[in-house]
């Protein structure tokens, strides 16, 4: 025993330690409070790690711990009760979910790893499980106090933590395991959970948009928590014959963008960033892709003109703007879904007419129409496969069904008469019972409504206006001609 890894929290999945619901209400009741009493602490060491102002680094501890708040908020005693012993009661437990029993969870290091990792954690303690976080030893100051403070809050038996990734395939293969980093390669394991942390996420903004409150969604989202946000806009993709109104409302915006929440960013982060920055506008240069709108040592504007360049179809981890112009909807529709990669989410800011074509042939994980949820910056991406919602990580994640019945169904009863019936006559109705129920026709279908006015949308106004247009230049050809042969006969007439 005492070579397997984490022995003794695979010696409490098995035993069902974690399974009571008294239990995993006291382990987050103590994370609640271990975090509580070290939140200076932890703030102050967000700020220094990743460069952050106190502003931000305090947005990523309250929603971290409103995740565990939340997280206990869902533990009903009475009702899991009422769940456990419903086959002592003679009822089904169809919804009936239990932990993995071990999760593994490999927190992202890059950005806001505090949120990252107690997002998780709290969701896993709260679905039944044994729990082992990865966290590696590192100069930076957030890794020790997180290490520190969780050991001396949870139960050592049921919580352990990770200082390299574990290689152990017996052990991977046994639990659930969180990846943030996107080091999966191909499509997530039926025991995973894997954000893909490398996948593009793009704006649109048609012409319809009110352009200065999307360049102030764009501005602050791309630009908030150093750039580094999964969610934060890649490329904008703006209609051409705005795009010269809109550039003038990112610059504005850009300029008035909270100086004193960047101030207060550690000045020890700043130097990386810059570099980073330079790279990004090196490049573009380098092949002649594009232009630099507005550049600071803190932030960079950048218009892409080739849709060639690299540039549009890699992620950016800076807070770099980039903008490219297109003719129509249609125009971005293809050239993103043709980049063969879903997006990880897709901003559209135009009419709902628009926005709704746009959610609709735009391959996303996500839409969001006219705005960006800023809490949607803090965290890593959700989980590929699963539905986004306002929770990145729901307890159900970490549970599988296992569901009980005690009922037997008319179906199944039918199904048992026809297979085992105590006579051949009981099998023959059986059998014809089931034959006539399966050939039955099906339900009438409901049928399309019909249309008493005419509804004209977006598009099927552009397709009249294009067919007006046409009609009006046949027509005024066809008169041109007329006129033409009238004066031609006159003259010949004289």
């Amino acid at each position: 025993m005492s070579n397997r890894p984490f022995a003794q929290l695979q010696a409490a999945a098995i035993d069902g330690r974690t399974r009571t619901v008294f239990y995993r209400q006291t382990q987050l009741e103590k994370l609640h409070k271990s975090l509580v009493s070290n939140a200076s602490e932890i703030v102050d060491a967000i700020v220094a790690d990743a460069g952050l102002s106190r502003t931000e680094a305090q947005i990523e501890y309250s929603l971290a711990l409103t995740a565990v708040r939340e997280r206990f908020a869902e533990l009903e005693p009475k009702k899991e009760l009422e769940n456990e012993y419903a086959i002592a009661r003679g009822e089904d437990a169809g919804s009936l979910r239990l932990g993995y029993g071990t999760v593994y969870i490999k927190a992202s290091a890059d950005h806001t790893p505090f949120y990252s990792a107690i997002a998780p954690l709290s969701a896993a303690i709260a679905a039944g499980n044994c729990v082992v976080l990865q966290i590696e030893n590192s100069l930076r100051s957030l890794p020790a106090i997180l290490r520190n403070t969780l050991k001396s809050a949870l139960d050592n038996d049921t919580f352990d933590i990770a200082q390299q990734p574990v290689q152990d395939a017996s052990f991977l293969s046994g639990c659930l395991q969180v990846v943030q980093d996107g080091s999966v390669d191909g499509a997530a394991a039926q025991n995973q959970l894997v954000s893909k942390a490398g996948s593009i996420t793009a704006a649109i903004v048609d012409r319809t948009a009110n352009l200065d409150e999307t360049a102030k969604a764009l501005v602050n989202a791309r630009f908030s928590f150093n750039g580094k946000s999964p969610y934060a806009p890649d490329v904008i993709f703006i209609n051409e014959f705005t795009k010269k109104d809109f550039l003038q409302a990112l610059l504005r915006h850009s300029v008035s963008f909270d100086e004193v929440v960047e101030r207060e960013k550690s000045p020890t982060r700043r130097t990386g960033r810059e570099n980073g920055i330079r790279d990004l506008i090196s490049s573009l240069q380098k092949d002649g892709s594009g232009r630099v709108i507005a550049q600071e040592s803190n932030r960079a504007i950048l218009e892409v003109t080739k849709r060639s360049t690299s540039l549009l179809k890699n992620k950016i981890s800076e807070p770099v703007l980039l903008v490219h112009s297109v003719k129509s909807l249609d125009d971005a529709i293809d050239f993103i879904n043709n980049n063969g990669n879903e997006l990880l989410a897709a901003y559209h800011f135009g009419e709902n007419a628009q926005c709704k074509y746009l959610s609709q042939f735009v391959s996303s994980q996500v839409s969001y129409v006219n705005h960006i949820p800023a809490e949607l910056l803090v965290g890593p991406a959700f989980p590929v496969g699963h539905p986004v919602t306002s929770t990145r990580y729901p307890t159900a994640l970490f549970t599988r069904p296992t569901p009980a019945f005690v009922t037997n169904t008319t179906q199944s009863k039918t199904v048992e008469s026809a297979l085992n019936g105590a006579s051949k006559s009981e099998k023959s109705t059986a059998v014809q019972t089931l034959y006539s129920q399966a050939v039955a026709d099906l339900p009438a279908a409901h049928k399309r409504p019909k249309q008493l006015k005419a509804a004209f949308g977006f598009f099927e106004q552009s397709m009249l206006f294009n067919l007006g247009f046409v009609l009006l230049s046949t027509g005024a050809t066809i008169a041109a001609t007329v006129i033409l042969g009238k004066r031609a006969r006159a003259y010949y007439s004289h």
